[in-house]
């Protein structure tokens, strides 16, 4: 019983190619936003999570749910986790094991994340703006 929906679960992460770790925790997209806005407000940069309002926080739940940094289409997530493009490839590299193409350090981003993530820097700067005379 605990195995299903443990299972379903990450077949749902790599499914949007998050950790654990980006799912559960929202302001981790904090760390991903580009400079604030430098006038008229109090944030440091990037803004840390112990001095964001309520407001700027519920702000950052919400994007959570609209922003996945690397998620670039459900095959192309699979593909990057098991390291080949083709199903027969993915069958050969579960039984054969390997690593994914790449460096493991730098990997392909959301197209429309780096858009999503300037809107929200704005935005948090703007509400911390007008809440911090």
């Amino acid at each position: 019983m605990v195995l299903g929906p443990f299972f379903g679960y990450h077949v749902y992460l790599v499914s949007t190619n998050q950790t654990t770790l980006e799912n559960i925790s929202p302001f981790f997209l904090l760390k991903h936003l580009p400079k604030l806005p430098f006038s008229g407000h109090d944030l440091s940069d990037p803004p840390l999570e112990p001095e964001l309002s309520g407001l700027q926080r519920r702000l950052v739940k919400d994007a959570h749910r609209a922003i996945h940094l690397y998620d670039v289409g459900w095959r192309g997530n699979w593909a990057q986790v098991l390291g080949c493009g083709r199903l027969s490839g993915w069958a050969i590299r579960l039984w054969c094991g390997g690593a994914p193409p790449g460096d493991g350090k730098y990997f392909p981003r959301n197209p429309n994340a780096e858009s999503m993530l300037a809107r929200l820097a704005t935005e948090l700067a703007k509400i911390d703006r007008y809440h911090h005379p």
